[in-house]
Order: structure tokens, then sequence, then C-alpha cells
């Protein structure tokens, strides 16, 4: 019985690790978000702020993570973004993502390197991202 018992809990932990691996978007391990906003008047990001602390990277990947994912695509966008976002790892590799925040009832991001898309659309969510980047 007892076998039995501790066969089902690994059962368990092992479905809900996949479900993790499965259901997330590959973002972690993120040590600073650097965040320009684009200047419509002069075309160009501002010199931006740097988030390093736990609780803002906690959010910022959590949102991330639950985005809607679009794989292999490409746009080109008839306006430019709000926002550059520049994630930086622990392993030092860098990656930039560039940000609409009102993108029909959605926030828009656009990861160019992997020709892929996120999509916030939970209202709490996209305010919450909102606040990190403003």
């Amino acid at each position: 019985m007892m076998k039995k018992w501790a066969l089902f809990l690994i059962g368990i932990v092992i479905v809900i690790i996949s479900g993790f691996a499965i259901f997330s978007n590959g973002f972690s391990n993120i040590e600073s978000i650097k965040v320009q906003k684009f200047d419509k008047d002069t075309n160009e990001f501002d010199e931006g702020k740097v988030i390093k602390d736990s609780s803002s990277l906690k959010t910022f990947t959590k949102i991330l993570n639950r985005a809607n994912h679009e794989r292999n695509v490409f746009y080109k966008m008839a306006y430019p973004e709000d926002y550059k976002v520049t994630l930086t790892y622990e392993d030092d590799t860098i990656e930039e993502l560039y940000v609409w925040i009102a993108f029909g009832n959605s926030t828009f991001i656009k990861r160019p390197t992997k020709n892929d898309v996120f999509r916030i659309k939970n209202d709490s969510h996209r305010k919450e991202i909102l606040e990190l980047l403003d």
C-alpha cells in the first residue's frame, strides 16, 4: 500500500513539473531589466531605467510566462514600439523585447531574435506590466 502511494505522489510531481515546462514560455533567471521608453518627438529611446529588485523581476517573468505565445511569426508594425526592454540573464546573455502597450485588446511583445511574439490579454497583467515599465 505504501509503495502505491509513493508511486502516485511521484506521478503527481512529474505531471506538475511537465505542466510548468509545457505551459511556460521559457523566461527564467532574469538578473535585470532595462526599460527604455520611445520618444515619438525625437524618434529615439530615452536613457531608461534598470530594474533589479527580485519582486519586480518575478512579476515580469510570471507575466511573460503566462502570455499567449506565437512562434515563427513575422510582424511589420505600422507604428513604433512604446518600449524597448533589454533582459539580462544570470549567465550574462542579453535579449531585447519590443513592447506595444495598446495593441487592440492586448499588450503586444515582439522578440525579433526568435521571431516570436507574446500577447498579454489579462487586464490585471496588462496593468501590472505597465506599472513596471513606467
